[in-house]
């Protein structure tokens, strides 16, 4: 996942599944209402809805696609 917030608050983002060679599948809807994070790429009928921590160092949810609901956390890298 990549995530950034542009100068007025708006976010956008792309998905990368580095285990099928795939980069930069847009984001087409994003929230985030602290602690809560939910996004959506149409391209692939994916979403994610999930809590940030405390320390803002990872976020722990739920990746649903295609019927089924996966548990992911995603961490913060530099």
């Amino acid at each position: 996942m990549h995530i950034s917030a542009a100068q007025d608050g708006t976010l956008s983002g792309t998905v990368d599944y580095p285990d099928q060679d795939i980069s930069g599948i847009p984001i087409t809807a994003i929230t985030y209402k602290e602690p809560t994070l939910h996004f959506e790429s149409n391209q692939i009928q994916g979403s994610y809805d999930g809590t940030m921590n405390r320390a803002k160092s990872e976020i722990t949810g739920s990746w649903k696609q295609g019927g089924a609901s996966l548990s992911l956390i995603l961490k913060r890298t530099p």
